[in-house]
């Protein structure tokens, strides 16, 4: 009798196979278990304010007043302003008295308003607002443990470890709260990031502030085993907090568990450091090391044995051949009626053959060795329990690449109608948000960008809509930000960068989501090479070169409008037919827009900097900080000064309660740019003839706390350079006088700002691009025929 292993690997084998059925039905497998999320409790200000102003006034008008009136404000009354529902402008009006009471008060009080304040900034996703508390409170707690030392106080470790658990349980609580997303759907990504974020910063500070504690030479301070195991989950754990936490237990030889070890080797994969996992999966090994707290407990020990199991799949999924993944996983792709090796009755069975699966049809669909026929047999020896959404997916993304768009489509229908006769239990088991993004690019295959938009639109969740009832389809998965972005690139591939720019607007009022840093940078990429209109008559493409040379003759330079692109603010983006998010019949960009896409990129990109950190207005560019006046240089024959010193000045601190807080109505506070999205920023701005302002840009990531990826210095120095206008007089450190080009200028500010943080670049050891490796990038394009800007 041939094993299920044996067959599989004839059937990959096989060169001609005959076209199989789809799987069209599959009965309902095992329940999902769902952890019951416990709301933290807060506590209710009993104190009866009487605010100042009339009695006609709302509560809350009465409350703003007084805070306005009354500065500093007392945080009784900022707390009880804080007990009604708020929106953003609203927000940020009291922000300065919120900020002003966290830097004046007590650490108590300053504790009793940060659960306040921290419901607010959830539910509205003020990323940039959630980074100056944390900043502040961070330096309170600095100031506490100061005035501790200096009265002689002894803080213990368990406590001040204690304020940092509670800070990070009640973000992860109000950033992911449990009415945010459909029940039996997994956390939206951008709620993950903000997160992971948070954690990462204060717990590198927690570190921070026990050392500063007392401790004795043989008993050093450290992160409790309960706390530090608790950050190896998801919603904590990205790859410099894992890097962090490893570092900590090797330095201070905290043991680690089954689980830790299989986290850490997660992460590390899902980063793309393959051989680190593989190394920590095997250390695991090696060590035989068992869950340290709560060893005894049954659930936690399955938890653990089950994440050990995912772990080593997804770790042999990349680093091994189809062959050897095959051997790997054999014991978990049989009928769910067979006991698994090494593993108790109580193992979650159906979750390890799921996963098993859906591994082995993910690495299979990227082999090109692999005939569409033959996935199509593979899924037919599936278990009927592991027919669901996160294995059925796999397969039609493989199917789609090898061109079987119908098939896909079949396969993608059937899983809608499984999904609509499932009970309220198993909703989201048979198809959600990752099948939708999926099969919008099926879609979009078949019958066009319009229809997938379409599609998307007909199974997104609104906003002001009640929970989906059993056996709804319509307008039942919550999106995020992962099928936002798969409609972005659609309209990028498509040149439709009118419709991009409306998905961009309607993401949040229609649909309920918070666009981040890659949404930004898919929408700036696809305006960089977007053409106007392919199909451009010989007369339109005459007005267009008018209109393009009347603006260039034009002496009077026009700005671009914050406020101009009023139409994608309509109030019919958020319930409106999907027809408002696409291009009218005939509709050509002029016709709709005053401004070209990338001036239109450009716009919003400034606005969600300038928007969120108004201070930005203020910095200044590298190469105007040697800028010379005529008279500056004259007067330099005379006084013996050719020159001025070249200073780098020290990044801004958002610390300061001078600090400008974001617009009342800037829209983008839930936008924080990262590396990749300011280097589609630059190469937007270079692309364009705009090489004046890649100079302030990186200024700009400066004052942010954002490194830039050596690609991207490479890049910004290429434009520069090629751009190159006339040499400046620059006095070095060592009183010398010269004549440089501007990318030398930029380069020795960008060596001055970058040359302790070299190792934070990616993809050279190199802190700055040489010369010399600009000019080979620059012979690249060159050699391939291909320009570097739209002239």
């Amino acid at each position: 009798m041939l094993t299920l292993g044996t067959r599989l690997g004839e059937i990959l084998c096989r060169t001609a196979i005959p076209r199989a059925r789809v799987v069209a039905t599959a009965s309902v497998g095992q329940t999902r278990c769902l952890h019951k999320r416990v709301k933290p409790t807060f506590r209710h200000i009993p104190k009866q304010i009487k605010p100042h102003g009339g009695d006609d006034l709302p509560p809350l008008k009465n409350l703003l007043r007084s805070i306005r009136k009354k500065q500093p404000s007392p945080t009784n009354y900022i707390i009880r302003a804080l007990e009604y529902p708020m929106d953003h402008a609203a927000l940020i009006e009291i922000f300065p008295s919120i900020l002003a009471s966290l830097q004046n008060a007590k650490f108590r009080n300053n504790w009793k308003l940060i659960r306040a304040l921290l419901p607010h900034l959830g539910r509205l996703r003020e990323v940039v607002l959630l980074k100056r508390v944390l900043e502040i409170w961070m330096a309170k707690v600095e100031k506490r443990v100061e005035l501790a030392r200096v009265e002689g106080e002894t803080l213990e470790p368990e406590k001040v470890e204690k304020w940092y658990h509670e800070f990070l349980a009640e973000s992860a609580w109000h950033f992911s709260k449990a009415d945010s997303w459909v029940a039996g759907q997994s956390e939206p990504l951008q709620n993950v990031a903000v997160l992971q974020y948070q954690s990462t910063v204060l717990v590198k500070h927690l570190l921070q502030t026990l050392a500063m504690l007392p401790s004795s030479s043989t008993c050093r301070l450290h992160l409790s085993a309960p706390f530090f195991e608790w950050l190896f989950v998801k919603r904590h754990l990205d790859y410099d907090l894992c890097q962090t936490l490893l570092s900590h237990a090797l330095h201070h030889k905290i043991p680690l568990s089954t689980g830790v070890y299989s986290a850490a080797a997660m992460v590390a994969l899902k980063e793309g450091h393959t051989s680190e996992a593989m190394a920590l999966m095997k250390k695991r090994e090696q060590e035989g090391v068992r869950g340290y707290i709560g060893s005894d407990d049954p659930i936690k020990e399955e938890r653990e044995k089950v994440a050990s199991v995912i772990a080593n799949m997804l770790v042999a999924k990349t680093g091994s051949s189809p062959e050897t993944l095959l051997q790997i996983l054999e014991p978990y792709l049989s009928s769910e009626t067979q006991p698994l090796p090494d593993a108790s009755e109580s193992c979650k069975d159906t979750v390890l053959y799921r996963h098993a699966w859906s591994i082995l049809l993910s690495r299979l669909a990227r082999e090109k060795s692999v005939t569409s026929e033959a996935l199509l047999e593979l899924s037919e020896t599936m278990p009927v329990s592991c027919t669901v959404g996160h294995t059925m997916t796999c397969l039609v993304h493989g199917l789609m690449l090898r061109g079987e768009l119908n098939k896909a489509w079949q396969i993608l229908n059937t899983l809608a109608d499984m999904e609509k006769n499932a009970t309220d239990k198993k909703r989201g088991r048979y198809f959600d948000r990752v099948a939708l993004a999926v099969g919008a690019q099926v879609c979009h295959r078949l019958h066009g960008l319009d229809a997938a938009i379409e599609y998307v639109d007909s199974w997104a969740l609104r906003p002001w809509q009640s929970l989906p009832s059993p056996g709804q389809v319509d307008n039942s998965i919550k999106l995020d930000r992962v099928c936002l972005d798969v409609l972005l690139g659609l309209c990028k591939a498509e040149g439709a960068v009118s419709i991009a720019f409306r998905l961009w607007k309607a993401a949040l009022p229609r649909w309920g989501v918070y666009a981040d840093d890659s949404s930004l940078k898919v929408l700036v990429d696809g305006a960089r090479y977007a053409s106007q209109n392919k199909d451009m008559s010989e007369e339109e493409v005459f007005r267009e070169r008018w209109r393009d040379m009347k603006a260039g003759f034009s002496f009077r330079r026009k700005e671009v409008e914050e406020d101009q692109f009023e139409a994608y603010d309509a109030a019919g983006f958020a319930k409106g037919p999907t027809s408002v998010l696409l291009d009218p019949p005939n509709n050509t960009w002029h016709d709709e827009h005053r401004e070209k896409p990338w001036q239109m990129a450009r716009s919003v990109f400034r606005k969600v900097l300038l928007g969120n950190w108004p201070g930005l207005s203020d910095v200044v560019s590298p190469l105007d900080e040697v800028e010379q006046t005529m008279m500056d240089r004259f007067s330099a024959l005379f006084d013996g000064d050719s020159g001025i010193t070249h200073s780098t000045p020290g990044p801004s601190s958002s610390t300061s309660p001078d600090t400008p807080l974001p617009a009342p109505h800037a829209p983008y506070t839930h936008i924080s740019p990262s590396s990749s999205a300011f280097h589609s920023y630059i190469a937007l701005l270079g692309y364009y003839s705009l090489p004046q302002e890649i100079p302030l840009s990186f200024a700009w990531m400066r004052s942010l706390g954002v490194k830039p990826k050596w690609k991207t210095l490479r890049l910004g120095l290429m434009y520069v350079g090629e751009a190159e206008g006339p040499r400046r007089w620059v006095k070095g450190p060592g009183g010398e006088r010269r004549l440089v080009r501007d990318e030398e200028v930029l380069r020795e500010w960008l060596q001055g700002w970058l040359e302790d943080d070299s190792r934070s670049l990616e993809g050279s050891e190199m802190s700055v691009p040489s010369e010399g490796d600009v000019a080979e990038f620059r012979r690249m394009f060159s050699k391939r025929n291909q320009r570097i800007t739209a002239e």
